[in-house]
């Protein structure tokens, strides 16, 4: 495949409406099936009415991502695709299905929470230590058997183990948590891997750059049916598996550090209800906010929830554009002139 920009919008549009399409086959079986959302009672008022909403949108993206990825690997042909993007989208896989665990569990027992927090951060850290050995040691083969042992050797004898488990379990985590509102988590999750993909590109990493492509087109195309009011939420097969891959590629291109920045509203979401339990803990029970995550403390406010939406999007519009300012000055890439 040429490295050529063109293939990124061109990703972008396949994903989108291959998204758009999955997710409402998923979504006319949800409705068949008859699973809807249940809302936690002690949640804003206004989300009384999202009861009974279809849930389970994630199955589409994931399906969507799949089938995108698949593309690549056949268009890719003899060349081969970078080992990094298969062990992404199985990452993200594995993390959908913790996350549709979860979602059985609430839709079966008609319950706001489904699997136990332990057991879902237990399953998320073994796959992240699986996922960081098979990167490495998937990436060294080149060097024959045993320079690829003793690259995983090198590798895994360092502190990057531990990167690895805190940024996929807390990326995960992070757009699960900001999952709450309708569109919420798609847009900026769009917006955050369409970040991911310039930044790959301009680094270098291409097969990277196109996978992102795909993920920001998978969220692109979920938002058809997602924009408020919302007719299918994505639920924690989407949020969890979302989370997963967008942490899946800044570690294979080595980004930790971007995705921050690039994922700033998943950050303030995240760290919002961090304080929110510390505090509350340490104060015998006194909030910093009216409700964590933060996205409840503005409707809690009185800011509407399309509002809300609208400017996370925003921040993570001119967070993106600042981080591939940066990444542009240090590819060499003269942006004026």
């Amino acid at each position: 495949m040429p490295s050529n920009p063109v293939w990124l919008p061109l990703v972008f549009a396949v994903a989108l409406l291959s998204a758009a399409v999955s997710t409402w086959l998923v979504r006319k079986w949800v409705v068949a099936q008859q699973m809807g959302q249940t809302v936690r009672d002690d949640g804003p008022q206004s989300h009384l009415k999202k009861m009974g909403t279809p849930i389970l949108g994630g199955l589409g993206m994931m399906a969507a991502l799949t089938l995108v990825t698949g593309l690549l690997w056949v268009v890719k042909g003899k060349v081969g695709l970078n080992p990094a993007v298969p062990l992404c989208l199985a990452l993200a896989l594995a993390y959908a299905a913790i996350g549709f665990a979860d979602d059985w569990s609430k839709v079966r027992y008609k319950r706001a929470l489904g699997l136990k927090a332990r057991i879902r951060v237990v399953l998320e850290v073994v796959l992240a230590i699986a996922f960081a050995f098979a990167l490495v040691y998937f990436r060294g083969v080149d060097a024959g058997t045993s320079g690829a042992v003793m690259l995983v050797a090198a590798r895994l004898a360092s502190v990057w183990p531990l990167i690895v488990v805190f940024v996929l379990v807390g990326g995960a985590n992070a757009v699960n948590l900001t999952d709450g509102l309708d569109g919420l988590a798609g847009g900026v999750s769009c917006f955050c891997a369409a970040a991911l993909a310039v930044a790959c590109w301009l680094l270098g990493h291409n097969d990277l750059a196109l996978f992102a492509a795909a993920l920001s087109g998978v969220c692109a195309g979920f938002l058809w049916l997602n924009c408020h009011p919302a007719s299918i939420f994505m639920g924690d097969v989407g949020s969890l598996g979302l989370g997963g891959a967008l942490a899946a590629i800044a570690v294979a291109a080595r980004m930790e550090l971007l995705l921050g920045l690039f994922g700033i509203v998943f950050v303030i979401e995240a760290l919002s209800v961090i304080i929110q339990v510390l505090y509350f803990k340490a104060s015998g029970g006194k909030r910093v906010f009216r409700m964590a995550p933060f996205h409840h403390h503005l409707e809690l406010g009185g800011m509407a929830e399309t509002k809300v939406v609208i400017r996370f999007w925003l921040i993570t519009l001119v967070a993106g554009a600042l981080g591939l300012a940066l990444v542009a000055s240090l590819a060499g890439v003269r942006l004026i002139g």
